[in-house]
Parts: C-alpha cells; sequence; structure tokens
C-alpha cells in the first residue's frame, strides 16, 4: 500500500497533498471504510458511540469539515409574501420557530414564496412546510405530490401528505362563547374570506356553538372583509346596535383596533366589546389591551416539524394533526352597559 503523505497545515490540521483533506483521508485515518465516515455525519441512526468517536476523532485531528449543503436534509417552507409584510407577524413568528426545531434536528431551511412554487422542483428539497398555500394549487406540480409534505392551512389529501393545523371551528366557538357569556345578545362577526376553506370552518363551529344553545342566527352577523374595508365594516356593526365584535382576521387586527380606538373613539367598557384572532405582536401590548384568541404558534411549529421529519425519515405514517387555540381575556370584552 502506498503511504499517503500529509501536509500539516497553518492551524496544525493535516491536509492531503492536493491541499484538501477528503473524506477519503479521514476513513483512511479512522481505519474504517468511508461509508462510516458518511454515516457519521449524516447521524445514521445504527453508527455505534465507538464508531461515532473514533472517527470525528480522526476529522478534527485533519481538520475536516463537511459540506453541510451536501448533506440531504433540506427542507423548504411555503408562505405567502404578501401576508407575511402586511401585519402577518404570526406567521414571522411561525417561520422563526419552525427554523429552531429544523436545525435542532439537524436540517436545513428554505423560505420559498408561492409565487416562485416552480423553485421546489429545481432544488432537492426533501420536504416541505406549507402555510399558506392550499392542495389545490400544489397539485399543479405533480413532481411534488411525491415529496413528503406537511399542510399547516387545510387538510391533506395525498397518502404522503400529513396535517397540523389549527382547529379552526374551535378557535370560532372560543370567540362567540366568550361574548355570549359576557351576556351580549347581538354579535357581529368578521371573516378574511368566506370562500377560504378555514373561513368555512370557523362558520361551522360558529353554527355548531348557536345550535348547541338554540340561540338565534339573527343574534349574529357575519361580514366579508373580502368584500368590505375596516371602516365601513366598523360603521355597519355600530349602526345595527351590535354590542359584541368578533374579529376572526388576524391580518387586520391593528387597523380595526386603531380605528375603533383612535378614529372612533369608542369606549370598550360601555360601548363595543372586542374579541380578535390574536396577532402575537399586537394584542397583548395595545392600549386597551385586546381580548383575544392565542393560536398554539410554538406547538405548531414543533409538531409539524417532527411530523415531516418523521416522514422523511419513513418512520410513520402521515398523521392528520388537530390543535387547539385559547382564549385570553384582556380589556376590550366587558358586560354590555345596563346589565350589570
Amino acid at each position: 500500500m502506498v503511504e499517503k503523505k500529509y501536509i500539516v497545515s497553518e492551524n496544525g490540521a493535516e491536509q492531503s497533498g492536493n491541499g484538501r483533506v477528503t473524506i477519503f483521508d479521514v476513513a483512511e485515518k479512522a481505519g474504517v471504510s468511508f461509508v462510516s465516515v458518511s454515516r457519521v455525519f449524516n447521524e445514521h441512526p445504527n453508527v455505534s458511540l465507538k464508531m461515532r468517536e473514533k472517527v470525528l476523532t480522526a476529522a478534527r485531528e485533519m481538520g475536516y469539515q463537511p459540506r453541510l449543503v451536501c448533506k440531504h436534509n433540506l427542507i423548504a417552507v411555503l408562505i405567502d409574501t404578501r401576508k407575511a409584510l402586511t401585519g402577518r407577524c404570526d406567521r414571522s413568528h411561525l417561520c422563526g420557530k419552525i427554523f429552531q426545531a429544523a436545525v435542532k434536528r439537524h436540517f436545513l431551511m428554505e423560505v420559498i414564496t408561492l409565487d416562485q412554487l416552480d423553485l421546489l422542483t429545481q432544488h432537492l428539497i426533501d420536504g416541505v412546510i406549507e402555510l399558506d398555500a392550499n392542495a389545490t394549487s400544489l397539485h399543479d406540480y405533480p413532481e411534488l405530490l411525491h415529496v413528503p409534505m406537511v399542510l399547516t392551512h387545510g387538510q391533506a389529501d395525498q397518502p404522503q401528505w400529513a396535517s397540523v393545523r389549527v382547529d379552526y371551528a374551535h378557535e370560532a366557538e372560543l370567540g362567540i362563547s366568550s361574548l355570549f357569556s359576557k351576556g351580549h345578545q347581538k354579535i357581529a362577526v368578521l371573516l378574511e374570506n368566506m370562500k377560504d376553506p378555514s373561513e368555512r370552518e370557523r362558520l361551522r363551529g360558529i353554527n355548531k356553538y348557536l345550535q348547541k344553545f338554540a340561540i338565534s342566527p339573527e343574534a349574529f352577523t357575519c361580514i366579508d372583509l373580502a368584500f368590505q374595508d375596516i371602516p365601513s365594516a366598523c360603521e355597519q356593526v355600530i349602526s345595527e346596535g351590535h354590542t359584541g365584535l368578533l374579529n376572526l382576521s388576524n391580518e387586520h387586527t391593528p387597523m380595526l383596533a386603531d380605528h375603533l380606538y383612535n378614529d372612533r373613539k369608542i369606549d370598550q367598557t360601555k360601548e363595543l366589546s372586542l374579541v380578535t384572532l390574536d396577532n402575537s405582536c399586537f394584542s397583548e401590548h395595545y392600549h386597551p389591551r385586546i381580548s383575544s384568541i392565542m393560536q398554539p404558534l410554538d406547538e405548531l411549529a414543533e409538531t409539524a416539524m417532527s411530523e415531516l421529519a418523521k416522514l422523511i425519515q419513513n418512520q410513520s405514517s402521515p398523521q392528520n394533526i388537530l390543535l387547539k387555540s385559547r382564549y385570553h381575556e384582556r380589556n376590550t370584552n366587558r358586560k354590555p352597559a345596563g346589565t350589570g
């Protein structure tokens, strides 16, 4: 066997004759196969501690650094740029939490916008987490149908896709019940777009609550913000004599609060109670502090990444998981004036 000559670099690391330490150099120094070295650096589950330590010791002594970009641990997160940049700090928060969950599992992450879906077919992506798309739009890219994917916005309809999402019907029930429990008999509900499947689920949750307690459907009015802006929606709510307002559009929370409490000078203790889908960067810090429905974004990120990692590693079959939001009482949901 020809003896391989190593060069000691300025920092003390050994290098092969061509000036670059390779996986084969590490394998030879450790006295193992290059396949074993590859398994160590790709964190293969069937590697003994003794083998791992032997390889890592050789690599450290030689100054070898694996190229992370060559590791097939890359996921993509699909996001709607428009929503991310227009007050949707919940999406930014969720992206950050997914990134943390990915790093913890030694995955790299790319963010791809919905108007650049074709990029997914050009990258060596191991899996996808969707934040704002829907299954129908993803079907336009047949190459993606066989990629492990976790949907957070809708029900998975492919056998290799999972879904981890908020129970929209439950969070709508939380909101409507919080207002009725205070004695409000006439409530308006703001929805972002009634054509969206998530909004239809919220409507089902509201109707379920009304039926359960035999409340007349006339007790509440739905306003579709796809066809009406915030000022005109507020005018309708006030002119029709509603005492409770449930806002299920996270994106519109800052504008809604500013219009009610700054432009209209609404007294939240006497004129109109407000419960809104939580904007984590806003509701708690606004004055008055806004009563809100808080989505489990941290749990959503961790569970979505956990499920995707299992799919990529063939450790489980796809699951459809529903997570529960919770109601947070603050200062804007009070009993109607004159009810004691």
